[in-house]
């Protein structure tokens, strides 16, 4: 979670440069438009690194489905589930 700590740098680099306004509601502006920016970017990023679905051996599940077959009656050793978020 590098991300995490983009919003912290980039106002120190930005009070050092004196490009931070001193007033209440530009600083406070800036620091809702840089966590804003942060989380429309961020985000996104985050959810497509992992997999959407998984898969899970039929050994690891409960008995019951240990001996489930398709419809050809062949036995279905791996299950595919989504993940959810």
């Amino acid at each position: 979670m590098l991300t995490i700590f983009v919003p912290p740098i980039v106002l120190v680099g930005l009070e050092k440069a004196r490009l931070m306004p001193t007033n209440k509601v530009g600083k406070f502006s800036a620091e809702m438009s840089l966590l804003a920016l942060e989380l429309y970017f961020a985000v996104p990023l985050g959810l497509a690194m992992y997999s959407r679905q998984g898969t899970i051996a039929a050994e690891d599940l409960e008995p019951e489905f240990h001996k489930v077959t398709n419809s050809k009656g062949t036995l279905i050793k791996e299950f595919v589930f989504n993940k959810g978020l």
